[in-house]
């Protein structure tokens, strides 16, 4: 059985490079703060951590700075950068501006997404006084939800978006050709409920289950129709209604 799973699989693409670079910053953020050894400028540090690209509400941040992935929390600037690959999870999290840093890695699949993210919040409000809240869903009726139902569909997998109780539920499927280069076996994982959150943006977050807090977005074309959504990161275009 695979320990992989589809959010695995969804952000497979630089996955691996990335949990390579991440333990790189571990040890090279854990010299400087013991050593006090500067690796790189105070200038070059700051510019790779201001946006180059804004994309509010995405699972992997707020913004993109230079290999870092950005959001506010409570008025703190964080940097960080995770990684997921074949029964591998990974995340790296630093304050700056409190001189702070946590790292988590794990083998453990399919929710060691979800463990990784525990260890990370336990750290912020056990370190830093911060309660990382996730917001409250809306629970909308069936004919508010329609619009975003339908099939979503990337190089390595279709998601099925269908409606039920308020919520939004999503099937992943895996492509075989995909699981077959990857040495995986499909997994048995059950769907995955996301709600709308309130305001602009058409925004929702995974409120339950093993991807709870994980949030996104849909994209609108010019008509303003749902034409994608941006799941674990990734984009994936609507191909059916």
């Amino acid at each position: 059985m695979s320990t992989l799973g589809w959010v695995g699989v969804w952000l497979l693409v630089a996955g691996a490079l990335a949990i390579v670079i991440e333990a790189v910053l571990a040890v090279v953020w854990g010299v400087g703060m013991v050593r006090r050894t500067r690796v790189l400028s105070e200038q070059m540090l700051k510019r790779m951590q201001q946006p180059t690209v804004e994309c509010p509400g995405n699972a992997l941040g707020d913004a993109v700075g230079i290999s870092w992935l950005l959001r506010d929390v409570e008025d703190l600037r964080v940097v960080a950068h995770g990684g997921d690959t074949a029964g591998q999870h990974s995340t790296f999290e630093m304050v700056p501006a409190k001189r702070f840093a946590v790292t988590s890695l794990t083998n453990c699949g399919p929710n060691g997404g979800e463990f990784n993210e525990r260890i990370t919040r336990w750290a912020f409000e056990a370190y830093l006084g911060v309660e990382v809240k996730d917001p409250e869903p809306l629970r909308l009726d069936d004919d508010a939800l329609a619009e975003y139902a339908g099939r979503y569909e990337t190089i390595a997998a279709i998601a099925d978006l269908t409606v039920a109780d308020g919520l939004l539920i999503i099937d992943v499927t895996i492509r075989p050709e995909v699981l077959e280069q990857l040495g995986e076996e499909a997994a048995d994982e059950p769907p995955v409920p996301i709600g709308i959150l309130p305001g602009d943006g058409d925004r929702y977050i995974v409120p339950e289950g093993p991807a709870k807090g994980m949030k996104g977005y849909f994209t609108r074309d010019e008509s303003g129709k749902i034409d994608g959504i941006h799941l674990g990161g990734r984009y994936a275009e609507r191909v059916s209604s």
